[in-house]
């Protein structure tokens, strides 16, 4: 659109100016010609809406001074996150004749503790990158520092100008080290933290005698909560059956949601004559089956029925009392059968 509206303006210059020459008036005509100042002025006013509203959009990211707040890590997902430490760094960037800011920290959050920060000032101290920052420090030596403690709640305050040539370009003002310190529950939704309310409580900048307005991007950090699983447990051929979870009784039809651990089930080895045989989904024998719950899971417990008065699957506790049974049986027969014959001989 800009070459042909700067195209378009040119003739209409041009037609303006050279009074002497008609051959654009008199080739359009004066309607015509008046439509084409209302299509030149509708298109220069479309051309600079949009303009105006790309500079909107990207203004604190191409011209405004913005202060960025970078964390080294943006979400912290798994079963536990308590304890995972990240480094979070708070820099000024495309700023103007900067001679001085003032930086605040809070050291409450629900989530997070801040370790350690550390003010990255001057430029002269701190010239390499400050991870995760890709900058280095800000403001010139020689620096003028006021810091003080507020609490409750608790907060570092930090006031610092320059006695050098004021800064120019983009800089760190802050780097920390911070630690996940508690992490939602199953049942709670995920927190989203702001970290620039938690280390810019208050940020102001200043120079040459005039406040620098600037707009704060980024700082969000996402805690999930702990993932949970669905477990289900069911039997047959019983519909229901006791059972433990953990030592916790419960009973078939068992269904729910757990959050992502290792959970320990034990069956009861008889029930209702019936005696314990397998789980239908992987064929195991064991009554006590140990699961890491990462995912949902569904288990069948399966009891086998009773043959002739014994189980079609009888377990080794029970077989020797079996065999010593049967052994008795036969013995009994075996005497009874010879007894009688003996009997039948004494008689004839």
């Amino acid at each position: 659109m800009l070459p042909v509206l700067l195209w378009s303006q040119e003739v209409l210059s041009k037609a303006i100016i050279d009074s002497g020459r008609y051959c654009i008036w008199e080739r359009v005509g004066t309607k015509s010609f008046t439509g084409l100042l209302i299509l030149l002025l509708t298109l220069t006013l479309a051309f600079n809406l949009n303009v105006q509203l790309v500079k909107s959009d990207f203004a604190l990211e191409s011209e405004g001074t913005v202060v960025r707040v970078i964390p080294e890590i943006i979400e912290f997902e798994g079963v536990d996150v308590v304890g995972q430490t990240f480094g979070v760094a708070v820099v000024v960037e495309n700023v103007t004749n900067l001679g001085g800011l003032m930086v605040a920290v809070n050291l409450e959050s629900t989530y997070l503790d801040v370790l350690s920060y550390c003010v990255t000032v001057t430029i002269e101290d701190y010239p390499q990158p400050q991870t995760p920052s890709p900058y280095g420090g800000i403001l010139h030596s020689p620096k003028m520092v006021l810091d003080w403690w507020d609490s409750p709640p608790p907060r570092y305050n930090y006031l610092v100008g320059s006695f050098g040539p004021s800064f120019n370009g983009s800089g760190t003002v802050l780097v920390t080290t911070m630690k996940v310190k508690s992490q939602p529950q199953p049942y709670q939704d995920n927190a989203v933290l702001n970290l620039s309310s938690l280390l810019l409580h208050k940020l102001e900048l200043g120079g040459e005698g005039y406040d620098i307005p600037y707009a704060i991007i980024g700082g969000k950090v996402v805690i999930h909560a702990f993932p949970t699983h669905e477990l289900s447990v069911v039997s047959i051929p019983f519909t229901s059956i006791p059972f433990t979870i953990d030592e916790v009784d419960e009973r078939t039809p068992y269904r729910t949601a757990l959050p992502q651990d290792s959970y320990v089930l034990e069956v009861p080895a008889t029930h209702n004559q019936l005696v314990w045989s397998h789980w239908l989904e992987d064929g195991d024998t064991n009554r006590t089956k140990t699961i890491l719950l990462d995912t949902d899971i569904t288990l069948t417990a399966v009891y086998a029925r009773p043959i002739g008065g014994f189980s079609t699957l009888i377990e080794s506790g029970y077989f020797s009392s079996w065999i010593l049974l049967t052994l008795l049986t036969v013995l009994y027969f075996t005497s009874s059968i010879h007894f009688k014959r003996k009997h039948i001989k004494a008689r004839m």
